[in-house]
């Protein structure tokens, strides 16, 4: 039995289905189920009883349950208290996609050339795996978006912009200064994989706005490509304005009150005590004074 094995069996427990705990946890169904076998196996008895729905806990599974919060909680606070041990400067950054736009220019050039001999290592994912691996002790700082800091977190705000609808200069909706929910509710729509697009594919649905067409694409580029070839909206940010080169397009921002991108770092209050954690907060910080983006910090 080891820690991978019960936090395998607790994110299956809490999502009741192998394969969205499989999805959560960014391995393959195939591999989650034989790694939950091996630990029955290894036990002798069966944790889970498999049905149509999903699956459930037997009561060895229930008996299981009342001790892996508490092992899984132990875990953190070791890996997190012998963090500041390190015998190596070595950083693990994980961010939403399309975090990287808005920090200052070349940031992680300027950070390499300030500390050389840190070994930064960066994941861009969407926000829940960003707050999954910063809670579990899986990485050091997460750049994630919105929400309030869990107990003993520390969140340092990064950036408040607009999220942006790019289509051609003659779409029937360039004649706003800016758009509401409702405004897109029937349009053809291009998103990425970016928690942008998430944001306002989440308010579309809480708001009951639906599409008439949405088109999946694997980046931005791709994304004004699609909007400029099929005459359609894209969902973008405010910051990209002037970085894609399609004369043929526009931007018009959606309401903030309705949906904005809030970037935010956290990290845990014991990194403080961690030096290279420390090192890339005041780096940041100072960076961001120096472009004027934020005085108070």
């Amino acid at each position: 039995m080891d820690f991978k094995q019960l936090e395998y069996f607790k994110t299956i427990y809490e999502e009741g289905s192998i394969s969205k705990a499989a999805e959560k946890l960014y391995i393959s169904q195939q591999g989650l189920s034989k790694a939950i076998l091996s630990l029955e196996k290894e036990l002798d008895c069966r944790l889970f009883e498999r049905n149509s729905k999903g699956v459930s806990l037997t009561e060895p599974g229930k008996t299981l349950l009342s001790y892996v919060d508490r092992v899984l909680r132990e875990r953190d606070l070791i890996t997190r208290d012998m963090q500041r041990f390190r015998e190596h400067d070595k950083l693990s950054l994980a961010m939403v996609i399309g975090a990287r736009f808005s920090l200052p220019k070349e940031f992680f050039k300027g950070l390499q050339e300030k500390y050389p001999e840190m070994e930064l290592s960066i994941q861009e994912q969407n926000n829940e795996f960003c707050m999954y691996h910063l809670e579990h002790g899986k990485t050091d700082l997460a750049f994630v978006i919105g929400s309030e800091p869990p107990k003993g977190y520390i969140r340092k705000p990064i950036k408040k912009e607009k999220i942006t609808l790019v289509m051609p200069k003659n779409h029937e909706l360039t004649d706003k200064k800016e758009l509401s929910l409702n405004d897109l509710n029937g349009q053809k729509i291009a998103y990425h994989m970016g928690t942008s697009s998430a944001v306002v594919l989440d308010k579309c649905r809480q708001n009951g706005v639906s599409f008439s067409k949405a088109i999946e694409v694997p980046g931005m580029v791709a994304l004004y490509q699609i909007c400029s070839a099929m005459g359609i909206l894209g969902i973008s940010l405010g910051s990209l304005e002037g970085k894609m080169a399609f004369e043929d397009l526009v931007a018009v921002p959606l309401r903030e009150e309705e949906a904005t991108w809030d970037v935010a770092l956290m990290y845990h209050e014991s990194m403080k005590k961690v030096k290279p954690v420390m090192n890339f907060v005041d780096y940041l910080k100072d960076r961001l004074e120096e472009t004027g983006e934020v005085t108070v910090w």
